[in-house]
């Protein structure tokens, strides 16, 4: 059983070190096109603090979603992120308001939102934003942006 431990040390660091749950998220593109992405949300302080940083890769089709409520004009920089990364800033209804392409890993230079309060952030690869043709206007489906029935 002891043979076991560092195994099972591993594996609780490796879970702690990055959010393990994916869900999933979809773009809605004004050319009638979905991409779908698997994302990792970041709902608390630590969670949006740590970020992507100190990852050597994201796999396509992957993405870090953070949340914010109430709805916040939420300000990031690349500090430690050792990948290119676009971040595209979604409001209450869903729709993207802004997508900042390309930050520049390790740069300190704060990035700041556009002038519309976001309730999500989602960070996908580098270039990745243009390259699947997803802009400003489109429509992100996912569960923290379905509408209350009362």
């Amino acid at each position: 059983m002891i043979r076991y431990f560092p195994l099972f040390f591993m594996c609780v660091f490796l879970y702690s070190s990055h959010p393990a749950i994916a869900e999933p998220l979809r773009f809605e593109t004004q050319t009638r096109q979905t991409i779908p992405f698997e994302v990792e949300i970041a709902r608390t302080e630590e969670e949006q603090n740590r970020g992507l940083m100190n990852r050597d890769s994201l796999p396509p089709g992957t993405g870090m979603l953070f949340i914010f409520d109430p709805p916040s004009k939420p300000i990031f920089w690349m500090k430690d992120t050792k990948i290119k990364l676009d971040m595209i800033y979604i409001n209450e209804d869903g729709i993207v308001t802004h997508i900042h392409e390309n930050a520049v890993p390790f740069d300190k230079t704060l990035i700041y939102p556009p002038k519309i309060k976001s309730k999500a952030v989602l960070e996908i690869g580098g270039g990745l934003s243009k390259k699947l043709g997803i802009s400003k206007g489109d429509k992100v489906i996912h569960t923290i942006f379905a509408k209350q029935v009362k």
